[in-house]
C-alpha cells in the first residue's frame, strides 16, 4: 500500500512513463481486485487472512467477524481500493488528454458506476463513506468538460449518481458525533 500511496504523489512527474508501461491498465485492474465480490456486484468484499492482504493466503480469522450488509468489513482491500482511487484521482488531476482517453477507454467509469451503484451498508464507516467519495470525485473529474468521457457515463451513470447522493446525506461527517 505504501508503493500505491507513494505512486499517487510522482505520479504527474511520471505520466508519460506510467502511460508507456500501461500504468492505468495494472491500476484499474488492481481496483477491479481490490472490488470484486463473488458475482453480485462491485462493493469491498471481506477478505480472510493476516498481514497484507496481497500475500496472505491462509484464513488466520479466528475471531474476526465476517461483514455483514450492517456491518462491513475492516479488511485490506477497501484499503487498498482506496489508495488505487486516489492514485488514478492523480493522473486525471494531472491532465494528460491521454490519460483521460486511456483511462475512459478501459471502463473506469462503468468500474466506478457499478460500485456506486452497489447499496451502502446500513452503518458504513468512514472508509465507506470516503471511498464513494472519492468514487463520485474520480466520475465528476473525468467527465468535467470531456464528451466523450460524459458519453460514455451516460443516463445509467447520472440515475446511480443521483441515487447515491442521498444515501451519504444525513450520514456524520469526519469529526462530527452521532446526535
Amino acid at each position: 500500500m505504501l508503493a500505491i500511496h507513494q505512486l499517487t504523489a510522482v505520479l504527474p512527474a511520471l505520466l508519460p512513463q506510467h502511460t508507456a508501461l500501461r500504468g492505468n491498465t495494472r491500476l484499474l485492474k488492481f481496483l477491479l481486485w481490490s472490488l470484486e465480490e463473488d458475482g453480485s456486484g462491485l462493493s469491498t468484499r471481506a477478505f480472510r487472512g493476516a498481514g497484507n492482504s496481497l500475500h496472505s493466503t491462509g484464513d488466520f480469522s479466528n475471531g474476526i467477524i465476517q461483514a455483514t450488509q450492517e456491518q462491513p468489513a475492516n479488511n485490506g482491500r477497501r484499503s487498498h481500493a482506496l489508495m488505487t482511487l486516489q492514485a488514478l484521482s492523480a493522473v486525471v488531476a494531472a491532465g494528460s488528454l491521454e490519460g483521460l482517453q486511456d483511462l475512459a477507454d478501459q471502463g473506469i467509469l462503468d468500474v466506478l458506476v457499478s460500485f456506486l451503484d452497489h447499496p451502502l451498508a446500513a452503518h458504513p464507516d468512514e472508509v465507506d463513506l470516503t471511498l464513494r467519495t472519492e468514487a463520485m470525485m474520480l466520475c465528476a473529474a473525468l467527465c468535467d468538460g470531456n464528451m466523450h468521457t460524459q458519453e460514455l457515463f451516460g443516463e445509467r451513470g447520472v440515475h446511480v449518481l443521483l441515487g447515491a447522493l442521498p444515501s451519504m446525506s444525513g450520514r456524520p461527517r469526519q469529526g462530527e458525533e452521532n446526535g
